[in-house]
């Protein structure tokens, strides 16, 4: 529900894990999927998607009108733990039925969901009668503990589309959290 439809995880480069003390022994049977090209570009971003959970490159998974990156405050062994969590889930399938108490099958925000367990607190809300955390409850989170001390959720980037537009444009933070409150006609 809502303007938010997608998430994803920002996993890096080969460098950048191997900054956080992660290589092939420590992410396991996923770091052959993670370090394989894809058209000559590195996949640094991990998402489930209708066919599973997947490593993509940004060109792939960015693509779209409306993009917003937000950065975890969290030190370099949380930020290790929950991408070697994140890892743990690649190849699994995508949850079609959004079965939150189980992580055999996961949608994206549940991939997010549990590679961030204790480390950042994502509220569950009830949709249709089961309780998820939804990619904008995510924003909702971002949009309501910005600029306060207790702010888990430090802004990156968003790149918004206006109405009638054909492409994205560089946009504040301001703009960003505003967003939440879109209807979800705003971007079909």
């Amino acid at each position: 529900p809502g303007f938010w439809p997608h998430c994803a995880l920002y996993v890096g480069t080969p460098k950048q894990l191997a900054e956080l003390d992660l290589d092939a022994d420590s992410l396991g049977k996923a770091w052959a999927a993670y370090v394989t090209l894809d058209h000559g570009q590195q996949r640094v971003i991990m998402e489930a998607v209708s066919e599973g959970l997947v490593f993509a490159t940004a060109e792939h998974s960015l693509t779209a009108d409306y993009v917003a990156v937000l950065r975890p405050r969290l030190s370099k062994t949380q930020k290790a733990e929950a991408i070697r969590r994140a890892f743990g889930h690649h190849g699994k399938s995508y949850d079609f039925n959004f079965d939150f108490g189980t992580a055999d099958k996961l949608v994206c925000s549940e991939l997010l969901y549990h590679a961030y367990e204790g480390l950042l607190d994502f509220q569950m809300e009830t949709v249709l009668g089961k309780k998820v955390i939804t990619p904008l409850g995510i924003m909702n989170k971002f949009a309501n503990e910005r600029g306060t001390p207790n702010a888990q959720l430090d802004f990156v980037l968003f790149l918004d589309t206006p109405p009638g537009e054909k492409h994205a444009s560089l946009a504040d933070a301001e703009t960003c959290c505003e967003s939440v409150t879109r209807a979800k006609a705003f971007n079909e």
